[in-house]
């Protein structure tokens, strides 16, 4: 069997100076026993040390591109690279390291929320290791920043949605990388926790980490990430600041849905969905 290479050996937070993290080339990607392509001839570069937000409506490609980013699946055309390696020829323990992922959902085994947040810290230990003071630091800090601190002899399968969904935020910052990826962070989430995920992103970009997430949440994003990438059908539509990115036509014609753009008093645009005639019926 062939080796892959060796990933790039990067510094603590290296993704800052305005560096590129990942690098992607007239990508195109089909599903297996798909007549059309799920992704088809994106180019992107996401920068280091920022937030960028995925947005596009439901079947668009957004989480076939997180895939690709983690080298989950390998693209049928083009190139996408991690600090200039093929995506999917890094080491999954190298990965881990490097970068680490909140899902949108998974499985939930019959771990309590401490231990669930403790596996954040396997890529970090040697096998059969035993969990270091400087591994329980980190457990319990990110319990504590996630909330999910009270919970933490609890089952998981025995929480919320939502409150799963905060457990699995806390894995991901015990995990200590320096780059967070996140597909639908704030899924089943109330508005306090909405806020705190977007503000803990925040944090991470203030200091140096890079942070990339896919999300509904077109206002929040807009507010909180440096960059936006929207998608439509598998191609890019448009990709730069907020401001630049949600014009109110553009939105439209995406999302097939009429909406005003206003100024949010932070000066970022905000979405507002018009109303139709009850009699009109949803396309």
């Amino acid at each position: 069997m062939r080796a892959r290479p060796m990933a790039p050996v990067m510094p603590r937070h290296a993704a800052v100076g305005g560096a590129v993290v990942w690098q992607l080339d007239a990508v195109g990607f089909r599903h297996p026993g798909a007549s059309t392509c799920a992704l088809s001839e994106v180019s992107l570069e996401i920068p280091a040390g920022r937030v960028t937000a995925i947005i596009g409506p439901n079947g668009a490609g957004k989480s076939t591109l997180l895939h690709l980013l983690l080298g989950v699946a390998v693209p049928n055309a083009g190139h996408v690279t991690l600090f200039g390696t093929p995506a999917h020829s890094w080491r999954r323990v190298d990965m881990a390291r490097t970068v680490a992922v909140v899902p949108q959902a998974e499985a939930e085994p019959l771990f309590t929320v401490r231990d669930t947040v403790a596996m954040g810290r396997y890529p970090h230990r040697a096998a059969w290791q035993r969990e270091t003071t400087a591994d329980a630091q980190a457990i319990v800090e990110a319990m504590t920043q996630c909330g999910v601190l009270p919970f933490a002899d609890r089952v998981v399968g025995s929480l919320s949605g939502g409150e799963r969904q905060r457990v699995r935020l806390a894995r991901a910052l015990a995990q200590q990388t320096d780059i967070v990826v996140l597909d639908e962070p704030t899924s089943a989430l109330d508005i306090r926790y909405e806020m705190a995920v977007f503000e803990q992103v925040a944090a991470l970009r203030a200091t140096g980490r890079t942070a990339v997430l896919v999300t509904h949440q077109l206002n929040l994003a807009s507010r909180y990430a440096d960059q936006l990438v929207l998608l439509h059908a598998g191609r890019i539509v448009a990709q730069g600041a907020p401001r630049d990115v949600l014009l109110a036509p553009r939105v439209e014609s995406v999302y097939e849905w009429p909406v005003e753009v206003i100024a949010h008093r932070e000066g970022a645009p905000q979405i507002v969905p018009e109303r139709r005639p009850m009699r009109q019926e949803i396309p």
